[in-house]
């Protein structure tokens, strides 16, 4: 997976109140009529519906960490809304799912932060001339490609050498500080060997990282939620953002967080 970061001035919304209504059922038939329509030229009818589908899952997915979909059908979706978008650029809003970053704090009881820088989304694609034509794009430079493991964006901020915030990302401007459960998170460091910056804003760092659940991990935690009668994750990266957003401590970070 190529890792690309994306441009939007405008931070994620509330989610619309006809998607936060919307039925799972009726999620579900938004989403095959729009696989069925997939090589059919698109109408607005078929755009606005769209927008709704996907806002609706971004709200599962980000902020509820319940996804109904799979990754496989949700790119579907949003290649589906890219596609009509460059179809028909005068359709595209600044709420469209594709300008802005998925999650949202709002929603959130923890404490919010502001980002000192905003952490945007990244593009996906699906073939090697979708590659090419992004490197092409910035001037061919020398390039890092590593695989992109399926986690929460966590902001950390070290002043002089201490941890003193960790924040998730959030709408990419607002984000929901959890300084504390980072902390539980194998390899996050408290403390950095940093040299004294000698400047009033004392010497600080941010280091933008991923949260994640390895699987054998995943499974151990929800084994034992499972005898515990508790409700249990959908996936690893679920159960990760799950106990990374929460106040109380989970099962999830006795020491089996990773970044």
């Amino acid at each position: 997976c190529l890792i690309m970061p994306t441009s939007t001035d405008t931070p994620a919304a509330s989610l619309m109140s006809s998607a936060m209504s919307m039925t799972p059922s009726l999620s579900s038939e938004i989403s095959w009529r729009l696989r069925m329509t997939t090589n059919t030229q698109a109408s607005h009818d078929e755009y606005l519906g769209l927008i709704q589908t996907i806002r609706y899952h971004n709200e599962l997915y980000y902020n509820q960490d319940n996804p109904e979909i799979t990754d496989a059908e949700y790119d579907r979706l949003t290649q589906r809304l890219k596609a009509i978008e460059a179809e028909h650029p005068e359709w595209v809003s600044s709420d469209s799912p594709t300008q802005r970053v998925g999650g949202s704090a709002v929603a959130s009881n923890l404490e919010k932060t502001q980002h000192r820088v905003k952490l945007l989304s990244l593009n996906d694609v699906f073939d090697f001339d979708s590659i090419k034509a992004w490197h092409n794009g910035i001037g061919n430079p020398e390039t890092v490609v590593e695989e992109k493991i399926d986690g929460l964006t966590c902001a950390l901020t070290y002043i002089d050498g201490k941890l003193t915030l960790a924040a998730t990302r959030g709408d990419g401007v607002i984000g929901e500080i959890c300084t504390q459960q980072a902390m539980q998170v194998t390899g996050i460091p408290h403390e950095l060997n940093l040299l004294p910056a000698g400047v009033a804003d004392h010497n600080t760092l941010v280091v933008r990282v991923e949260v994640y659940q390895p699987v054998k991990e995943f499974e151990r935690v929800n084994t034992e939620l499972e005898a515990m009668g508790k409700k249990t994750f959908a996936n690893p990266r679920n159960c990760a953002a799950g106990s990374l957003r929460a106040k109380e401590k989970k099962p999830c970070f006795l020491s089996s967080g990773r970044i």
